[in-house]
């Protein structure tokens, strides 16, 4: 390819001629691309993302990827689409993060949902023995101040190691700096992570082996932190800024009553142990998780309602150096009180360089120039590879970007689109206030819409892939909640400055209106939707053909646009098939239980769905399940109200529709049922409840009126010749009076998570089974009754979660 420009002929139409004609020769050099800095950031961010992925031990697949990227460069640089230096640019960002001396994520020493590690997750057995030596490393604290992990001295080679080294700990004392060599001592237990048979979304799946509390005696430092030149000034800065966030946040808290109990905080410092985990949910649901998370939106906020009005009120000083300067020192304290992510330094800094921009061109004579938004955020992205390379794979920050590129490119093309055409002759009309109010108002409620929607889409695949749900009203919901947001910001803002009690009340106000917005989205349907997983660079090739079609016009917008139908097509479709037989799946949730049942007909049938002592059964081993049945409708069982059988239901109905409710009432938190749903529960006794297959029976089993376990329900599962049995907490007369007839049975949970109950030895006699399971944490009593009779058994403490399939 010659370097020289082309020398082009450009076809004008001269007014006075009616044909075409040759204009004056222009030059056009294709060397360089319109945007040059978007040519940078992509082929950093694919050069750095492909050396961390072979760093991590796909080194084949990351190495052919890299070469297929580094042929289609040369190809696109040949015909002068791309430029010369992106291959080079390419291999050396690629070999770079490889060869990065990195702190390696827990991640990336044991994960229990890897393909590396699958079969391999952590029972209680296994977790048993890991504290019982002592755990030697750095200490490594999480962002919310509380936990931390131990980095080894020395790689670890062995399973066990790994495990060891990649447990969650929260010591009673405090945790230490980072860096500083620690020594955790032998001493408390490790809670292994709720399991099921499907591997979780990556960031939902934990990245750490279990979790574990460190007493004060303990943990041991062997040394101090590493310092360095400037070790002292940050690290008394640091202080300085979490006392003050401490400080802010007492003062916020002063004016926070029932209803805006812990918003105010999280809206001023971002912090949320404050608030209630259901109303934390009700974000999380609604698909409005970011107005809780402190981003560049809240920063841009602050510089609306504070720095701008400031501005305005000194017009002398808002063109002045000095003026410039206190502005952004304003902006910085906020971003240090709100946590100083990187979101939020980022948006600081692009409102910094914005004004800087704006007293450039009033003190200039030249035209003012319109800022290239997708060139600025491309820089920050280069930026951040060449800086921090192993960062960029961090959700928060890739969800940042993604939103912010969203809005780049989709909010004027679906800004037009939803603002209503113009009838003809209307600016002729007299123009009254009412009138042109009603139209500014379209107009703003369009181009709120249309960022909304633009960001959501741009996001949308990273949230599919982390979270596994979608709430399709966030868009909206988002746009309908900027009034009550905007003025509880306004008042977290006040109160930090000045914490007067009259505040309490339209803070209260404030808050109720917000969560009743809230909640009427959560009553809409499909909020949120429970997604199945699909691969990631389906869904990310998905919404790059729509905002190619959004912003190209032509025969390439209408290709872009059908290729992006099919490809969502594909990604909606169903992918699961249904059951041939019957599948009941018993999930390894510590001291409690969880089965899921499935057959012909019967989308899936949950008998209980509690833990006491591990968290987020729904989330980490429940709900993964069915999403990869891509369950639309599921009916439970409950066999009586404890926490240890009921825990996970109310996130669970959260999410998924529950059509029947079987068994016992809930009492374990707020659970939605449809009005339509059927409740059936009988005091005593045998009822048969319907099964959609004629090879499936299912029946409902009470044997005491007693409250409490001995009232326990039991399920009885008839599969063509086969028998099952599920039974809950009885032990003595609602275990001997269960109307359950004589026969052998092919599998029986054991009542009581294994205990040694005495009406069970009677039961084994007149229905004796072919295999016995115990959902239980702990050595289960009737372990040796069970060899000794020699019935075949399954610990969920030892073996984890477990399958039984019937063709």
């Amino acid at each position: 390819m010659a370097k020289t420009a082309r020398i082009l002929r450009r076809k004008v139409r001269h007014p006075s001629t009616r044909g075409p004609v040759f204009g004056p020769l222009e030059t056009v050099d294709t060397s360089r691309p319109a945007r040059p800095l978007v040519w940078l950031a992509g082929t950093l961010g694919m050069g750095t993302f492909l050396g961390l992925t072979a760093g991590e031990g796909a080194g084949p697949a990351a190495s052919a990827a890299a070469a297929g990227l580094a042929l289609a460069a040369f190809l696109l640089a040949r015909r002068g689409i791309a430029p010369a230096w992106t291959i080079g640019v390419l291999l050396l960002a690629s070999v770079r993060a490889c060869g990065l001396d990195a702190t390696p994520a827990p991640g990336s020493i044991w994960n229990p949902g890897s393909v590396r590690n699958a079969g391999r997750a952590l029972t209680a057995v296994a977790a048993r023995d890991l504290r019982a030596e002592p755990i030697v490393g750095r200490w490594h604290a999480e962002r919310d101040g509380r936990t931390g992990w131990v980095e080894p001295f020395d790689a670890c080679v062995s399973a066990e190691c790994s495990a060891r080294h990649a447990l969650l700990f929260e010591p009673e004392c405090g945790t230490p700096a980072n860096g500083t060599p620690v020594a955790i001592l032998p001493g408390s237990e490790v809670v292994p992570w709720p399991r099921g048979p499907e591997a979780v979304p990556q960031p939902r799946s934990r990245t750490f082996a279990g979790f574990s509390p460190v007493a004060v005696d303990e943990l041991v430092r062997l040394g101090p932190p590493p310092r360095t030149f400037w070790s002292t000034p940050i690290e008394a800065l640091l202080r300085e800024l979490r006392a003050l966030r401490v400080a802010v946040g007492v003062r916020v808290g002063r004016v926070e009553r029932e209803s805006s109990a812990g918003l105010l905080r999280a809206l001023v410092i971002g912090a949320r142990d404050g608030m209630p985990a259901e109303r934390i949910d009700l974000f999380a649901r609604t698909g409005t998780s970011h107005l809780l998370a402190i981003s560049g939106w809240h920063v841009g906020l602050f510089a609306a309602l504070v720095v701008l009005p400031l501005a305005r009120v000194t017009p002398r000083a808002r063109r002045s150096l000095l003026g410039l300067a206190a502005r952004g020192a304003l902006l910085l304290l906020f971003a240090a009180v709100a946590g100083a992510e990187k979101p939020v330094l980022r948006a600081t800094l692009a409102l910094v360089l914005l004004q800087l921009a704006v007293l450039r061109a009033r003190s200039s004579s030249a035209p003012p120039r319109r800022p290239d938004g997708l060139s600025f955020l491309a820089a920050a992205f280069a930026l951040e590879c060449l800086l921090d390379p192993a960062g960029i794979r961090t959700l928060s920050l890739s969800l940042s970007y993604a939103a912010t590129l969203g809005l780049i490119l989709g909010t004027g093309v679906l800004g037009r689109g939803l603002r209503p055409t113009r009838e003809p002759w209307a600016e002729l009309a007299p123009a009254r206030w009412l009138r042109v109010l009603a139209g500014r108002c379209i107009a703003w409620l369009a181009s709120g819409l249309a960022a909304s929607a633009a960001a959501v889409l741009a996001t949308l695949p990273l949230t599919w892939s982390a979270f596994g749900e979608f709430a399709p009203a966030g868009a909206l919901l988002t746009l309908l909640a900027l009034v009550p947001f905007t003025f509880l910001s306004l008042l977290a803002w006040l109160a930090a400055l000045l914490p007067w009690s009259g505040l309490a009340g339209p803070a209260e106000l404030g808050a109720r209106a917000l969560y009743a917005l809230l909640e009427f989205g959560d009553a809409l349907p499909g909020t949120p939707l429970l997604l199945p997983p699909r691969p990631f660079a389906a869904l990310l090739l998905a919404t790059a053909l729509v905002f190619l079609g959004l912003r190209h016009a032509g025969s390439l917008s209408g290709v872009a646009r059908r290729a992006a139908a099919l490809a969502w097509g594909l990604c909606l479709l169903p992918w699961s098939a249904a059951p041939r037989g019957l599948e009941l799946h018993m999930l390894d949730v510590g001291h409690g239980s969880a089965l899921v049942l499935r057959a012909p007909g019967l989308e899936a049938l949950v008998f209980d769905a509690g833990s006491r002592d591990r968290r987020g059964l729904a989330r980490e081993a429940l709900l993964p399940l069915l999403a990869r049945w891509e369950v639309a409708q599921a009916s439970v069982l409950l066999s009586h109200p404890d926490h240890d059988h009921a825990s996970g239901l109310a996130r669970l109905s959260e999410r998924v529709r529950i059509a029947r409710w079987l068994g016992a009432e809930p009492a374990q938190g707020p659970v939605r049922l449809p009005h339509d749903a059927l409740e059936i529960d009988l005091a005593q006794g045998r009822l048969h409840v319907g099964a959609p297959c004629p090879e499936l029976s299912l029946a409902l089993l009470r044997g005491s009126e007693a409250r409490g376990n001995e009232g326990s329900r039991a399920l009885e599962v008839t599969w063509r010749s086969e028998r099952l049995v599920l039974l809950g907490d009885a032990e003595e007369a609602g275990l001997e009076d269960l109307p359950l007839a004589s026969g052998p049975l092919r599998l029986i949970l054991a009542p009581h998570h294994g205990s040694d109950a005495p009406a069970f030895g009677a039961l084994l006699e007149r229905c004796p089974p072919a295999e016995v399971w115990i959902s239980a944490s702990g050595e289960p009593p009737i372990a040796r009754e069970l060899a000794r009779r020699g019935i075949e058994w399954c610990w969920s403490g030892r073996d984890g979660p477990v399958a039984l399939c019937l063709p």
